[in-house]
């Protein structure tokens, strides 16, 4: 029997994908109309890998970080699992999306005090 991989329900993962955003989208509130449209665009895919990441993470831990596979009779052993590899993924699009986020974003302004713990790591990297 296959082990179930999903963590959220749809209704859970739109919640937490709408609270992520909410979250996100503060940070433009001061802006002009140009940097907030590209920023809630970012926002978005934002907090849907966020989300997406949580979700990925909760499986890892569940599952393991490797799956055991099997090419015909002889052939097997262990391999990286497809929730690390789509891990891997997501959270390199994401860094690039708040990457993408924190150019938007005015240098030394208030704006940044919403920023997720991701803008402080981004920006701890450029040190």
């Amino acid at each position: 029997m296959e082990k179930e991989s999903k963590i959220f329900t749809i209704e859970e993962k739109d919640k937490k994908i709408r609270a992520e955003y909410a979250d996100l989208v503060k940070m433009f509130d001061d802006m002009d109309e140009e940097t907030k449209k590209q920023g809630r665009r970012l926002c978005t895919e934002a907090a849907f890998l966020r989300v997406m990441l949580s979700e990925l993470k909760e499986i890892i831990i569940r599952e393991g970080y490797a799956e055991r596979y099997q090419n015909g009779a002889n052939q097997y052993g262990y391999k990286k699992s497809v929730a690390c590899d789509q891990y891997d993924k997501a959270v390199s699009s994401y860094i690039k999306i708040m990457g993408a986020i924190n150019r938007l974003l005015p240098k030394n302004d208030d704006a940044r005090e919403g920023a997720s713990e991701i803008m402080e790591f981004i920006n701890a990297g450029r040190a």
